[in-house]
């Protein structure tokens, strides 16, 4: 039976203002205008609080975030403009951009929290905090569009025609054309459950995420330390918790892991959970034996001891449900060794014997 075999192409065309060096059409799209006043809202809350001239830790984490992100987001608009992702091709800049402004708008935003508490009515530092704000806003917009590039639809339902490879050399009906459509991908923004994530364990992270904010935010209202190491300290672990655990559950809870390029997400998982648990522990302890006595840093540590049973809760359901991932890949690795096919099926799914 003869088959007739339709090869679809599509070609896409990207013009541009210009075919020169400079994308002087990148500048006036909605993304250039978008890093430009990004760009300028954060040199702005910067000079806001850096003229003030008042030497505190508080104002000094706002002022390193504040111009980190802005280089960070000029180089962005500026390799944009003179085309140099396209020179580097190594690295993912979609997926790169989408995970800077993530962070970023993380930071910023708590150091703007930070400064808005700790202003004492200064009107320097009360501006600085407003425009760190609609610095946040507009990061916000690019993650959301950011994301629906990273994360686009792709075409679904198309047939795909192949030939096996050995259909070239033999003429046994098991290797004739075959016709394979491919599962639609889905469009949502939230894949929970998945094979990485169920949905009580999706829940458990929100919360982690929450306790460690709390306190975090409530260890930095604390304006006087008689010892600061385990202030200091606390400080640390509640940020680092609440940033990489946030970011975890975005790639775990979105199609992003899947364009991530790493494999191993469960041991990732399960590693990454029990550190946290235990230096959150630490942290806790340590902060609680030598703290100022007062509201704020018994409610900072109060939050840090329920965070850290939030995590070992998380830790503890992993194990239950999916053991040691360390084992299992180990186990797997070894029963996975390739073995050569000594026979081949015939038209019936039945094996052949010679």
């Amino acid at each position: 039976m003869p088959h007739t075999i339709v090869t679809t192409s599509t070609t896409t065309t990207t013009s541009s203002s210009d075919g020169g060096f400079c994308n002087i059409g990148y500048a006036r799209s909605f993304q250039g205008l978008l890093k430009i006043g990004q760009v300028v809202i954060l040199l702005i809350a910067f000079l806001c609080v850096h003229c003030e001239g008042i030497n505190y830790s508080a104002y000094r984490y706002f002022e390193v975030v504040t111009a980190w992100f802005l280089v960070v987001f000029l180089i962005f608009f500026l390799m944009y403009l003179f085309r140099l992702q396209s020179k580097i091709t190594c690295i993912n800049w979609t997926l790169t951009e989408f995970l800077h402004y993530a962070v970023g708008g993380i930071l910023v935003f708590i150091a703007s929290i930070v400064v808005a508490v700790k202003s004492y009515g200064i009107s320097a530092l009360i501006a600085g905090s407003v425009f760190g704000f609609i610095a946040t806003f507009l990061i916000a917009i690019s993650i959301w569009t950011s994301y629906k590039v990273t994360c686009g639809s792709q075409p679904t339902g198309a047939a795909v025609f192949s030939y096996s490879i050995y259909s070239m050399a033999t003429t046994d009906t098991v290797y004739n054309v075959t016709t394979t459509a491919q599962e639609p991908k889905s469009r949502k923004w939230i894949i929970v459950p998945s094979e990485n994530l169920d949905k009580v364990r999706f829940v458990i992270k929100v919360i982690q995420v929450l306790l460690s904010f709390v306190a975090f935010v409530m260890e930095e209202v604390v304006t006087n330390c008689s010892q600061c190491g385990p202030l200091y300290f606390f400080e640390f672990v509640s940020c680092t918790a609440f940033l990489f655990t946030l970011l975890l559950l975005i790639l775990l809870a979105t199609p992003l892991h899947q364009r991530v390029g790493i494999n191993s997400w469960p041991i990732l998982d399960f590693g990454y959970t029990l550190a946290i648990a235990i230096l959150f522990l630490l942290a806790s302890i340590v902060f609680a034996a030598d703290n100022g006595q007062t509201g704020v840093e018994q409610g900072a540590v109060a939050f840090g001891f329920l965070a850290t049973v939030a995590f070992f809760i998380d830790f503890g359901l992993f194990v239950k449900n999916r053991g040691n991932p360390c084992r299992k890949g180990n186990n797997q690795q070894a029963d996975n060794i390739p073995r050569p096919e000594s026979e081949k099926l015939n038209a019936n799914g039945t094996d052949s014997v010679n």
